[in-house]
């Protein structure tokens, strides 16, 4: 199995439309990693998921995954991932588009970018209607 928690799953082909892709309404906070991601990151992405959770339908929601760029290289390509860790804040709606997190990966940072997208201040790119496909696992 590929989640490594329920919280913070890993976005993949079979995972993509349930946290992501056909998701009404919602930002999917993806970790773009070339691996499993560490503890400690997990731990950070687990922390903002518990203070963005949602309990009421209304305002922005957030839903936090990860994915591995190793396998799936033409998705860490299309957010412009290089090797290093990434953050991106993907709307999956029609016009799908997205803003990559400027700063270090953890709790704190993470939460100015999602606080300047609610304030209405974050500067989206389009991406092509098309997204890339997943690479197929057996």
């Amino acid at each position: 199995m590929y989640y490594f928690t329920y919280l913070v799953p890993e976005l993949y082909q079979r995972s993509s439309k349930d946290i992501c892709l056909a998701t009404e309404g919602t930002l999917c906070v993806i970790l773009i990693t070339g691996e499993k991601p560490s503890k400690v990151l997990k731990d950070e992405f687990e922390g903002l998921n518990a203070k963005y959770d949602r309990k009421i339908e209304r305002g922005t929601k957030y839903k936090f995954m990860w994915l591995n760029a190793g396998i799936e290289k033409a998705w860490a390509s299309l957010f412009g991932y290089q090797g290093n860790d990434l953050v991106v804040v993907l709307n999956p709606g029609k016009r799908k588009r997205f803003t990559p997190h400027e700063g270090p990966i953890n709790r704190e940072s993470i939460s100015v970018t999602l606080e300047t997208i609610i304030g209405g201040n974050a500067r989206f790119n389009r991406v092509s209607d098309n997204l890339p496909p997943f690479e197929i696992r057996v």
